[in-house]
């Protein structure tokens, strides 16, 4: 994963002005259209490039890395809200601090994932979706030519 990403050392990884310009403008929440206007390209561009393994490992290492900071920020958060919950509890009402610790999903034990940030392994991810694919549609033909 990289580390303290930005514009600058997305093109020294290879990602080209445009490229680093759309990696940014994804990760601000732009839509695709605005992306690949903001970028001086085509959305089909825009879509090729998110299916290259090695734009869309950068994608997931950033949206990996404004998660890891976000989480860092909450952290904090969640002592104060564990001691809000505490004074709450003590006084019978849990729901704001309850409302704040499930936000940050320390109750659910959940983390999100975003994919790999390694080339290799989102081009081998993709493979082995794509074989998964193939081997259900054909079993999806088979059925249907059995059942027709």
């Amino acid at each position: 994963m990289q580390q303290n990403a930005t514009p600058e050392t997305d093109r020294a990884c290879g990602l080209s002005p445009a490229k680093a310009t759309a990696l940014e403008s994804l990760l601000a929440g732009s839509t695709v259209t605005e992306t690949a206007l903001a970028a001086g390209v085509d959305r089909s561009t825009l879509y090729r490039w998110l299916r290259d393994p090695p734009f869309l490992a950068t994608y997931n290492g950033r949206r990996a890395e404004m998660r890891e900071a976000a989480e860092a920020k909450l952290q904090k958060l969640q002592n104060k809200a564990l001691e809000a919950v505490e004074r709450a509890l003590d006084e019978g009402d849990s729901r704001v601090a309850l409302t704040v610790l499930r936000g940050t999903g320390l109750l659910d034990g959940k983390r999100p994932t975003y994919g790999s940030d390694d080339p290799a392994r989102v081009a081998k991810d993709r493979r082995a979706t794509a074989r998964k694919q193939e081997l259900a549609d054909r079993n999806q033909e088979m059925i249907d030519s059995l059942s027709g």
